[in-house]
C-alpha cells in the first residue's frame, strides 16, 4: 500500500446544521471524527485541523489561521505537518468512510492521486488521495481564505475511484437523517 499521512478537517462552522460540533455528531454510537480518525489509521501520521477534543488514536492538532478560514486554509494549516510524499485528505462529516475505503484510494492513487467518486459521479475532494508536492503548490498558488477546495484541486488530475455511499458528507439534517436511517439499515 505504501506510506500516506493523513488530514482529518474536523473544523467549520456547520452553519446548515445550526453551528452544531459536527465531528462530534454520533452516528450509530460513535463520532464522525473517530470513524474518520478509524478509516485513516494506517496512515503513517494523522493530522487534525480543527479544535482539540478526546478522541480515540494518537493524532497532532493543528489549526487554520485564521479559525474557520474554509477547507483550503484547514488542507494548508494540515500540510505543514505532512512528511509522505502523499496525503489522504478526509472531512470529519462522512459517516461510511472507512478503512477499506481509503485502502482502495491509496491502492489507485499512483502519481495522479485517486479521488473519491459517488454513484452519481459527483467528485469529493474531502475523500482522496492527493501526492503531496503538487498539493502544496497549488495552496502555495491561491488566496486560501473560504476558497473552495474544487478550485485548489482544479488543475490537479486524480483518478476517480467510484467509493458509493462512502462518499456521503452530511452537511444538512437532512443528510444526518439519511445517514442515520441507511446506518441502522
Amino acid at each position: 500500500m505504501g506510506g500516506f499521512d493523513a488530514i482529518v478537517l474536523a473544523g467549520g462552522r456547520a452553519r446548515r446544521l445550526g453551528g452544531i460540533d459536527k465531528p462530534a455528531l454520533e452516528m450509530d454510537g460513535m463520532s464522525m471524527l473517530d470513524r474518520a480518525l478509524e478509516a485513516a489509521s494506517d496512515a503513517v501520521r494523522v493530522i487534525v485541523v480543527g479544535e482539540e477534543r478526546p478522541v480515540r488514536g494518537s493524532v497532532e492538532w493543528v489549526v487554520e489561521d485564521p479559525p474557520g478560514g474554509g477547507p483550503a486554509a484547514a488542507l494548508a494549516a494540515g500540510m505543514k505537518q505532512v512528511g509522505s510524499d502523499r496525503v489522504l485528505v478526509l472531512a470529519a462529516d462522512l459517516p461510511f468512510v472507512d478503512r477499506s475505503t481509503v485502502h482502495r484510494l491509496v491502492a489507485a492513487a499512483g502519481a495522479r492521486g485517486a479521488i473519491a467518486v459517488d454513484d452519481a459521479g459527483v467528485r469529493q475532494p474531502l475523500l482522496a488521495v492527493y501526492e503531496t508536492d503538487p498539493l502544496r503548490r497549488s495552496l502555495d498558488g491561491c488566496n486560501q481564505r473560504d476558497r473552495a477546495l474544487r478550485g485548489v484541486i482544479g488543475e490537479m488530475d486524480p483518478l476517480e475511484v467510484g467509493v458509493g455511499r462512502a462518499a456521503l458528507d452530511c452537511d444538512t439534517w437532512d443528510d444526518v437523517v439519511r445517514a442515520q436511517v441507511m446506518l441502522r439499515g
